[in-house]
């Protein structure tokens, strides 16, 4: 009896659409809870390596340490930025913390320079939804994603590192293009595996962490002096992303579907 009953079951199961499948199993359980919250942190973390360049580039706060500032001071009205780009590096010392713009001297006359760091690093998020997308598609959802939060770890704790700008500049259009690639993957694969009737909640929750993401980096920014302290804990926390993804998240079933492995196991296909 109870051998007819599971085949009645298995029955009505292979008449349904994958997302049939998905609705009928319905609950919220730890694998949905563990998806948000997992990607949830990564598009935090995603947001800090994204803008948090655009606040390290300032030129930080110095003291004069010579007279030619008291004339300069003079002959320029007050004007303190058109004053520092006249000085050397002998008349000045920084206040209290040094960052990318004054490690690499992108300032005064190189100034310009900065705005390729957020250049490269968008040019790269464009080619990496595009071809970690496709990519995704083909070799499934999870397959990409965590090899790709991998290199995104470790790109984050080179970037750490960097010792000029030009490489500074090179890692950050690699990232960028992890970061488009993770972008589109995270998004599909919580998509399919979480029910309809929790999933817009949910991607409003990934999502949302973006903006809080800015707001929150303003005020870590403020606390950390060392830009190189940030990128590397938050290369810490993409360690904990990547081992999570990989260890407790499986592959999408829409992927699964698609490349014909539901037929093969269950001698039926699946719209």
């Amino acid at each position: 009896f109870t051998t007819l009953l599971y085949t009645i079951k298995f029955e009505e199961v292979m008449k349904q659409t994958v997302e049939e499948v998905i609705v009928s199993l319905g609950n919220f359980g730890n694998t949905q809870l563990i998806t948000t919250l997992v990607f949830s942190l990564y598009q935090f973390i995603a947001c800090v390596v994204a803008f948090s360049v655009s606040i390290f580039l300032k030129v930080p706060e110095w003291d004069c340490d010579s007279q030619k500032c008291s004339e300069l001071t003079i002959k320029s009205g007050g004007k303190e930025i058109s004053i520092f780009c006249q000085l050397t590096q002998q008349d000045y010392i920084w206040h209290d913390r040094t960052n990318i713009a004054s490690e690499y001297g992108v300032y005064c006359d190189n100034a310009y320079l900065a705005a390729l760091s957020i250049t490269y690093y968008f040019v790269g998020y464009a080619i990496g939804t595009t071809l970690l997308g496709v990519s995704a598609d083909k070799y499934g959802r999870k397959a990409v994603a965590v090899p790709t939060l991998a290199l995104y770890t470790l790109v984050t704790v080179l970037v750490s590192s960097s010792s000029s700008y030009n490489q500074f500049l090179i890692l950050r259009g690699i990232s960028g293009v992890l970061h488009g690639g993770l972008q589109n993957v995270t998004h599909v694969l919580q998509a399919e595996l979480i029910p309809p009737k929790y999933r817009n909640t949910c991607n409003t929750i990934k999502e949302g962490m973006f903006g809080f993401g800015l707001t929150i980096s303003a005020l870590m920014l403020y606390y950390i002096t060392s830009w190189r302290t940030v990128f590397t804990i938050l290369a810490i926390l993409l360690v904990i992303c990547t081992l999570v993804v990989g260890k407790f998240l499986p592959e999408s079933p829409f992927f699964f579907a698609g490349k014909g492995v539901l037929k093969l196991l269950f001698g039926t296909e699946f719209d």
